[in-house]
């Protein structure tokens, strides 16, 4: 009979020690990046009471993060708040790395308004995103997240567990909110959008001259930047896609 070595709740065979020692390591790592996160949410939930949905992504939300990795967020605003947002969130990300050298670099990876993100859900995007979408971790928002992930049943296809898993049991109905239409915040959003444009598409650039420089050629990204929509993406997701595309 085959012998196991339990390393803090991580679990392999007698000489595979090494891989149960990482595996935890990672499992507690990931765990302190998610109270991290939680602090950060709730501070932007605060200063921005518009947000809809904040969640992890990335190697945090599928419990394997390294020390090196980015802290990644997706995040989804009403309507006309998106450029406003993602302007707090950037300073509250900057705020909090220069108060603690020691923290990862928080990642604002994705900013969707409402409108844009229950489309993405509701039409079939494909098995990455489903992948994605059914795995991130919600910090704010879990009863719009469930009914994002309810007006999905095309991801259940690709993934029943995982879609049962988030679906939940009751069905539940979020309050209605109606639009609002205060001109400042309005007016606010397109200030920050002609701001924070330029200077995300030339930090890009810069990121990205760096990564070549180092060889790192599938961490380059492009920056992708609509009126209601902004992503970073990577090559990597890039090339991860089109393989889904073929398993699947």
């Amino acid at each position: 009979m085959e012998k196991l070595f339990v390393h803090k709740g991580a679990i392999a065979l007698v000489g595979s020690e090494q891989f149960a020692r990482k595996q935890a390591e990672r499992a507690e790592l990931t765990v302190q990046r998610i109270s991290l996160a939680r602090r950060f949410s709730a501070r932007l939930a605060t200063i921005a009471p518009w947000v809809r949905l904040v969640a992890i992504t990335g190697s945090t939300a599928y419990q394997g993060t390294k020390p090196l990795d980015d802290l990644d967020f997706f995040i989804v605003t009403e309507k006309n708040r998106l450029w406003i947002t993602l302007l707090f969130a950037l300073m509250l990300a900057k705020t909090q790395g220069t108060k603690d050298r020691g923290l990862p670099v928080h990642c604002i990876n994705r900013v969707l308004e409402e409108r844009e993100c229950e489309d993405a859900f509701r039409l079939p995007q494909g098995p990455l995103f489903a992948r994605e979408a059914l795995s991130m971790q919600v910090l704010a928002g879990h009863d719009y997240y469930r009914n994002l992930i309810r007006s999905a049943p095309w991801m259940a296809r690709i993934f029943p567990g995982l879609y049962q898993r988030n679906a939940g049991a009751r069905p539940e109905r979020d309050t209605d909110r109606p639009d609002r239409k205060d001109r400042p915040a309005w007016l606010l959003n397109w200030v920050a959008l002609f701001t924070l444009a330029p200077y995300l598409v030339l930090i890009g650039a810069w990121r990205n001259t760096r990564l070549q420089k180092s060889r790192n050629l599938d961490a380059r990204f492009n920056t992708r930047i609509q009126r209601r929509f902004f992503a970073y993406e990577s090559r990597r997701y890039e090339v991860l896609m089109e393989s889904y595309r073929k398993a699947f």
